[in-house]
Parts: structure tokens; sequence; C-alpha cells
């Protein structure tokens, strides 16, 4: 009988720990998901949909200089990290960076006789437009830094 009792609180601890680990996920995905509209909230305040394309300036990233961005098949890399003690006594709900990408992209640059260049495709990711080194949400309230990345949103004579 001993034996029973042992296996039956086996059992139980075992499916406490699945429910606890799976409620975890959940909450950890859906803050992903958070972060992931978030960046976008913060991209559409610098970047404008023109057809099926987004345009924006950058002055830092993988197309280099400062530059009107065209860029079509917007992604955003979402990567949290784990939290620590600390995090959670000051109040951290989710903390990671975020990699904004498109899936091709050109620029032209500001001088007189500047013209746009050739689409780009990019890594297996896409073009890498700029990098949210922090995105953090702490006691409810979502921060976003862009880094070096310097972000404008262009004039309706810049955009193609």
């Amino acid at each position: 009988m001993k034996a029973i009792q042992d296996m039956g609180m086996r059992a139980i601890t075992i499916v406490t720990a699945v429910l606890f680990f799976e409620t975890h996920n959940a909450k950890a995905q859906d803050l992903d998901t958070e972060a992931r509209a978030e960046v976008q909230k913060h991209f559409d305040k610098f970047w404008i949909q023109r057809d099926d394309s987004w345009v924006g300036i950058v002055n830092e990233g993988f197309m280099g200089g400062n530059a009107v961005i065209q860029a079509k098949g917007i992604t955003f890399d979402v990567r949290s990290r784990p939290g620590s003690e600390a995090d959670k006594l000051n109040g951290v709900d989710w903390s990671g960076d975020v990699e904004v990408y498109a899936r091709v992209a050109r620029r032209r640059g500001f001088g007189s006789g500047d013209s746009w260049g050739e689409w780009e495709k990019g890594n297996p990711k896409g073009v890498f437009l700029y990098f949210c080194s922090k995105v953090e949400k702490k006691n409810g309230k979502w921060t976003i830094e862009t880094g070096r990345a310097q972000l404008r949103r262009p004039e309706p004579t810049q955009l193609p």
C-alpha cells in the first residue's frame, strides 16, 4: 500500500511540474508576442508604409551610412533574456532584444545625384535594418532603445 501511495505522490508531483512549466512557457510566449507588438508600434513611428514597402531613414545598420531605406517583408527577431531575482524584485517582467530584418531592401543617399541602389536580399534572415538593444517591460511599461541606430521618419519628398 505504501508503494502505491508513493507512486501516486510522484505522479501528482510530475503533473504539477508539467503544469507549472506549461503555464510558465505560455506566459513567456505571451510576453514575447507582446514585445514583438511593442517593437512593431515603435517601428511604425519611424517608417511609412507605401504600397507593399516600408520607407525609413536609418543612420546605422547593415546597409550603412545615412540613407533612406525602402524595405519589403519586415520581420522582427525577438530574443528574451532570462530574468534574475534582482530583475523580478525591480519589477522587470520581460527583457530582451530585437533585430529588425527585411526580406529585401535598397537604399538611397542624401546627395543631389544619389539614386536608388540595387535591391539586396541579405542573409537567410533577410537584410538587417537595425537592432533594438534593449526591449524591456518594467512595472507594466515598455521601453525600447535602438542603440546606435538613429531612426527618422522620412519626408514625403523622400519616398520612392
